[in-house]
């Protein structure tokens, strides 16, 4: 899993884009598992990109969510 976190200009100093980028072996109960916990999370995460291969079983994803952060003093982010 990689995760990188970036500014989105347009949305504001407060709101960032965490996106995660998954590789993993895969079969294809594991991944209907997974997409049914995607599709239930409380919050918008978006599927970037998906290639799933048969041979050899493998997956690659990459997802997006946004989120306000906040200073832990209560201010607002800089």
């Amino acid at each position: 899993v990689r995760i990188d976190i970036a500014r989105v200009k347009d949305l504001g100093a407060e709101t960032r884009q965490f996106s995660a980028t998954i590789s993993a072996t895969q079969t294809e109960e594991a991944l209907q598992k997974f997409l049914e916990k995607i599709q239930r999370a409380p919050s918008l995460i978006v599927v970037e990109s998906m290639h799933v291969q048969q041979r050899p079983p493998t997956l690659q994803m990459t997802l997006l969510t946004y989120a306000r952060v906040s200073d832990p003093s209560g201010g607002a982010a800089k």
